[in-house]
């Protein structure tokens, strides 16, 4: 198992600790008014992240963390600012055009909930990491990709990548990440390939996701 294989318990949970994001525009944004930059919705959500992982670490190590709360307070900062329809569609490659459109909400819940509570206790297990996001200087058109370094405690830096686009209702959201050679979104649309060959049917690749992503996102 390589470096990244044996840091994918770390860096996925850290992925979707700023990937599923939260800009803090809990109202819609005029149209007149520019979106929030990029980086500083990552910025902003890893700030969230920050404060919500002290609490929770405070929680467990006094035996009085509320699991069930976790996931709630986790899905609160991390569900608004991901593309969930533009993710999925790329998860589900050829298969998105011949899913109906019930096929496709369920996979996109089934697909939130593996990473909410596969990566929740991974989540807690982060401990004296530190984060430094590169600034983005190019001219922001309708993509950007924002870059940052994850310096673990042992002198490891995982570099991590957020390909983000700017959405019809003029917000930023994330599309996909890539974390040195891990491509989260190949590596999920290869999941639902491989449960494809396997089931032959669109209703029990989504079935069988949640099982099977829980164990194939860490051995990768």
């Amino acid at each position: 198992m390589n470096k990244w294989a044996k840091a994918a318990r770390l860096l996925v949970p850290l992925f979707a600790w700023m990937l599923f994001s939260g800009s803090g525009l809990a109202e819609p944004v005029p149209s007149v008014q520019l979106p929030a930059h990029p980086q500083q919705v990552i910025q902003g959500v890893t700030d969230q992240l920050l404060v919500l992982l002290k609490d929770k670490k405070s929680q467990q190590e006094q035996g009085e963390l509320d699991e069930a709360q976790f996931l709630i307070d986790l899905e609160a900062i991390l569900d608004p600012s991901i593309d969930y329809v533009k993710f999925s569609k790329g998860v589900m490659g050829k298969y998105y055009r011949k899913s109906t459109d019930e096929q496709h909400q369920q996979f996109i819940s089934v697909f939130k909930k593996s990473l909410f509570s596969a990566y929740a206790t991974a989540f807690l297990t982060l401990d004296g990491e530190t984060i430094t996001i590169h600034p983005y200087t190019k001219p922001l058109k309708t993509k950007a990709i924002i870059k940052m370094d994850v310096h673990a405690a042992n002198g490891t830096v995982y570099p991590i990548s957020y390909s983000m686009h700017l959405t019809k209702d003029n917000t930023w959201k994330v599309k996909n990440v890539i974390a040195g050679p891990l491509n989260l979104g190949l590596t999920f649309k290869n999941l639902f390939l491989d449960l494809m060959s396997k089931h032959r049917d669109i209703d029990l690749a989504i079935e069988n996701w949640s099982s099977d992503v829980t164990s194939s996102s860490t051995t990768t």
